[in-house]
């Protein structure tokens, strides 16, 4: 899982520097973590109960047309993966 974290973060890294947007991803990667930061998030990403579905809404309703593609394809991955509870530990 590790492996995956360190991947999904020097492409994120390497999407930035392509795009000359790093400062800008920094601020979007304080925002993500600070939306996520709320404990009925959290609460609601960790609960294995909830459908990735739901999962995906949640993103698309707290960041749509906030987070560029990217940001919001490694969000959804993580989701995709059964991950999201890591999401909540950045």
């Amino acid at each position: 899982m590790a492996k995956l974290m360190d991947r999904s973060a020097k492409a994120l890294l390497e999407i930035s520097e392509i795009n000359g947007t790093l400062a800008a991803d920094l601020e979007q990667a304080i925002k993500i973590r600070d939306a996520l930061d709320r404990p009925d998030v959290q609460g609601f990403l960790k609960d294995a109960r909830v459908p990735s579905l739901a999962k995906h809404q949640l993103i698309n309703k707290v960041f749509t047309d906030q987070l560029p593609w990217y940001w919001q394809s490694f969000l959804y991955q993580m989701i995709r993966d059964n991950l999201s509870c890591r999401l909540c530990q950045y």
